[in-house]
């Protein structure tokens, strides 16, 4: 009981916290981070491990091959890359090292063939660049579940393979293909 109460006072702060840092955001750069395509971010609250780099991959791969032009973006998680965008992958060629990218940035480009793959630190100005160079119509955002973007569709990657199911049945283990419990959540409009 205590530590419930104690759950629920953590959560009202954690909260709090999040709506300021989303106004602050908003106040700080108005329209900054509004991008001409649609978004969809792919996180989750686990660290390592749950599934968000292979189920972005899938998520990107799937969209290229129904004929959108889709742009995977992520961190570049151990990448000393300085500049503000590498361009990885643009689709046919690999145009970065893994001590620049970052490994994560490989994986994309291996399970997400013919999609371009970039790297950064700002989401919003790789976010930039993948419309400007690649004339983007879908940015897929790999492990980005607490970036705030318009226009976003977000994806949580639970620690358990039977959460997304729906989403890439074909990436699970069969005790959980017959079990799917959808996580997508629409956050805006695509």
């Amino acid at each position: 009981m205590i530590a419930r109460a104690a759950l629920r006072i953590a959560a009202f702060f954690y909260g709090l916290g999040a709506r300021f840092h989303r106004a602050f955001m908003r106040w700080r750069a108005p329209g900054r981070g509004r991008l001409s395509c649609a978004v969809v971010s792919v996180g989750g609250l686990s660290v390592g491990g749950a599934g968000k780099t292979p189920l972005a991959a899938r998520i990107a791969s799937d969209l290229h091959q129904r004929g959108w032009r889709v742009v995977l973006a992520s961190r570049g998680y151990k990448g000393r890359a300085k500049e503000a965008v590498t361009v990885v992958s643009d689709g046919a060629y690999i145009h970065s090292k893994v001590a620049l990218s970052g490994d994560e940035a490989f994986v994309l480009t291996a399970h997400a063939p013919g999609v371009p793959v970039l790297v950064g630190r700002d989401r919003r100005i790789v976010g930039h660049h993948a419309v400007s160079a690649f004339d983007a119509q879908i940015l897929v955002l790999d492990d980005a579940f607490s970036i705030i973007a318009s226009r976003a569709i977000s994806i949580s990657s639970a620690s358990t393979a039977c959460r997304v199911s729906a989403l890439a049945p074909s990436c699970l283990p069969d005790r959980c293909a017959n079990r799917s419990r959808p996580c997508a959540k629409r956050t805006g409009s695509v």
